[in-house]
């Protein structure tokens, strides 16, 4: 078959050339309707007979596809409600309507978002002292692993759990900014020490996050001289979920003025 370049180059027909297994040219069009193609085939060979064309065809299943898809419509889509729950913990419902979203809200929230998971995280301050929420103080075992012997309990109506294995100390605080906080500080750190003569202390709140690491900073800052930055730091650092309220890092600040004299400011 002798096919001149001049037609295969022909710029009205785009065609894919490569050979079979015998050595045969095969000339494919590029794109086009089935017509179109042989069509296109034709005037390059000529008078030339076609032995064969290969052309792929839909499956049954892709025009189904295709047939489905023009006839679709946009009020086909199911209707549907997403729900939102922003950062604080508020939440509502977002529906799409007459060519907008609308948002309602979506019942009775806690204003926060609520994670209930248990937080048995132990935070280890110093040899012998260590900080945790309630969570930890109701799990024996952890106790036990971290050879506690006494329980400085600071939360509100928090259970002693294992009162015959342990000796507890329990001070009710409320974690509100107007808490005076100060005025346990020195029965606190007596208890403190004498724990960590006997074993190891366990100081704990509800939630682990501002009564509770108040303490222990106060105590790292009277036990060993530091500031209120360098006490803050180290209990962060093993515990990141630290934040005492407003109110008792005012406390904080005017005990670290008390241990030194000289107010030192927290970066």
């Amino acid at each position: 078959m002798n096919i001149s370049r001049q037609n295969i180059t022909n710029p009205r027909v785009r065609l894919v050339k490569s050979w079979d297994s015998r050595k045969r040219l095969l000339l494919r069009p590029q794109w086009g309707s089935i017509e179109e193609k042989l069509r296109d085939l034709r005037c390059i060979l000529g008078n030339k007979r076609i032995l064969s064309c290969k052309i792929p065809v839909k499956t049954m299943e892709q025009r189904s596809f295709l047939e489905q898809l023009r006839k679709f419509h946009c009020d086909d889509l199911k209707k549907v409600t997403t729900r939102v729950t922003s950062a604080d913990g508020r939440q509502f419902v977002e529906t799409f309507q007459d060519g907008g979203y609308s948002l309602s809200r979506s019942g009775l929230s806690a204003g926060f978002v609520i994670d209930n998971r248990a937080d048995i995280s132990v935070a280890l301050i110093v040899q012998g002292l260590i900080l945790g929420s309630q969570d930890v103080a109701a799990e024996l075992k952890i106790l036990e692993d971290f050879n506690v012997t006494h329980i400085l309990n600071v939360g509100y109506k928090i259970p002693n759990y294992f009162e015959s294995k342990f000796i507890y100390k329990n001070v009710e605080i409320l974690d509100d900014p107007s808490s005076n906080i100060r005025t346990f500080f020195e029965g606190c750190f007596d208890f403190i020490d004498d724990g960590r003569l006997e074993g190891c202390v366990l100081v704990h709140c509800n939630a682990g996050v501002s009564r509770a690491p108040t303490i222990v900073i106060a105590y790292l800052m009277k036990k060993y001289n530091m500031t209120l930055k360098e006490a803050f730091e180290r209990v962060k650092s093993v515990r990141l979920g630290i934040r005492p309220n407003d109110g008792f890092m005012k406390v904080l600040e005017e005990y670290e003025k008390e241990i030194f004299d000289s107010p030192v400011s927290q970066e």
